[in-house]
């Protein structure tokens, strides 16, 4: 009871399970958009920064759950308004601020997010042919696929198609002005 030993990793499947067993599992839940708005907020709140409606929801949007990367939110802000010479967020400062960072709503990278674009252009493709078009291994194209199979963008049906949840998806950064 005295001496504890905390491991972590997101690659559980990789460990023995005779290892595993050993252990007691705790599964941590991913953040809500309001969480990581608050998260957000808490993080901008002193720097005298005003917020039109909506905005900082758009940025909280942009994390995929985890709230590991809202540092890098706070210091993309500050540094937009800054370089601005501003003191207020609108709706094409965030679009500014989510295209130079380069994550989009949902959490989904500019790869991913080529991924979606060349299937919604070129249409349905086997895994080499999108891999050669994005200009990576299969095994690269694999894995950059997961998260977008995951959130139900994209589908492989004998080859990857776009879901009519990433039409939309893609329609929803369009409107928002973020590609």
């Amino acid at each position: 009871l005295r001496n504890s030993i905390i491991l972590a990793t997101n690659k559980i499947d990789v460990l023995d399970p005779a290892l595993v067993s050993r252990f007691e599992r705790i599964d941590l839940s991913l953040y809500s958009d309001d969480e990581m708005e608050q998260i957000l907020f808490q993080g901008l709140e002193n720097k005298g920064i005003t917020f039109n409606e909506n905005t900082l929801r758009k940025i909280a949007e942009c994390n995929p759950g985890s709230a590991r990367d809202v540092v890098h939110w706070i210091n993309a802000v500050l540094r937009y308004l800054s370089i601005e010479g501003k003191k207020s967020v609108n709706k094409s400062d965030v679009a500014a601020i989510v295209k130079q960072r380069e994550t989009f709503p949902l959490g989904v990278t500019k790869g991913e997010l080529n991924t979606l674009l060349l299937l919604e252009k070129c249409g349905d493709m086997q895994l080499k042919m999108l891999a050669a078009r994005n200009l990576c291994s299969s095994k690269e194209q694999n894995a950059n696929e997961l998260y977008l199979f995951q959130r139900g963008l994209m589908t492989i049906d004998v080859v990857r198609k776009l879901t009519q949840d990433g039409r939309k998806y893609l329609g929803e950064l369009r409107a928002d002005g973020f590609i």
